[in-house]
């Protein structure tokens, strides 16, 4: 009966493991080193010392009272413990036809992502986007994307890390026929394109297909852009995206998930009356 109380005792206030050299393994939750001793975190595992726990960041002991509980001791951050990026988030479109006078829109805000998709004929070159605010404007490395049946042409330029302030966009091309604009804020300030793929003199049909692009990391933007010889009305069932834009009759998107896994993504629309298309997609990491 007496070997029963004490088992109780024991197990209700947490038991010295019995080692009294310090080096034996412990549980922080039950303090059960021997007195004088604290269960502290060393090398990755959690053993008795001698005295108070020392400070993970500085290796000097505390000061409080030796008998005091023994504190679980926090490891210093590392990069995985950091907060994850924020999901990215489209704050607005725009679009003109009227390219001469170039595509007019509210405001950009700072560090966010400007991309810019231009149709042209087949045989018409880009050489420069800009804006009023100085960003610098590249081309997506996947280079153009034609269709020669249908006589049009696409071409999608972004501006990273952008500074505040753009109201208007122009590009400088042998023949422009629409420009279309997206901003988006939480995506990569540096280095922020994952990747970008096209497809080009597409069969006729009347559900034409966006380019196929794969994401590396999970939670990426990804945009989709087909140019088609007809008129688009919107996207096909099951798609992933969300049509943005039916600027002259063309496809304009952006994946719908901004919580997206890693994979392969491919838009699809439908026309009325079955046709060529082309298309451009890319896909851009979230910041920071």
């Amino acid at each position: 009966m007496r070997r029963w109380s004490l088992l109780v005792v024991c197990v209700a206030a947490g038991c010295y493991s019995g080692h009294a050299a310090p080096g034996a393994p412990c549980t922080p939750s039950l303090d059960n080193c021997p007195r004088n001793q604290t269960c502290a975190l060393v090398s990755g595992e959690y053993i008795c010392v001698e005295g108070p726990a020392p400070d993970a960041t500085t290796g000097v002991a505390d000061a409080s009272d030796d008998d005091a509980p023994s504190q679980l001791i926090d490891a210093p951050l590392t990069t995985s413990d950091a907060p994850p990026a924020m999901p990215w988030s489209l704050i607005k479109t725009a679009e003109t036809t009227m390219t001469n006078q170039g595509l007019s829109f509210a405001a950009t805000g700072a560090g966010h992502l400007i991309v810019v998709g231009i149709e042209t004929p087949s045989s018409s070159t880009i050489t420069t986007v800009a804006d009023n605010a100085s960003n610098t404007y590249v081309a997506v490395p996947i280079g153009r994307a034609i269709s020669t049946v249908g006589d049009i042409g696409l071409e999608l330029w972004y501006a990273k890390n952008a500074t505040a302030g753009a109201t208007n966009i122009t590009v400088t091309a042998t023949s422009a026929r629409a420009i279309v604009m997206w901003e988006f804020a939480n995506i990569r300030t540096t280095n922020p394109l994952d990747t970008s793929t096209k497809v080009e003199n597409q069969a006729p049909s009347t559900t034409p297909l966006g380019a196929a692009i794969t994401t590396t990391q999970p939670r990426e933007l990804v945009i989709s852009v087909a140019i088609v010889d007809n008129f688009i009305s919107g996207l096909h069932t099951g798609s992933a995206f969300t049509n943005d834009r039916l600027t002259l009759g063309n496809g304009w998107a952006h994946i719908t998930s901004n919580n997206a896994p890693a994979g392969t993504y491919q838009a699809q629309w439908d026309q009325g009356t079955s046709g060529a298309s082309c298309g451009i997609s890319a896909a851009f990491f979230i910041g920071p």
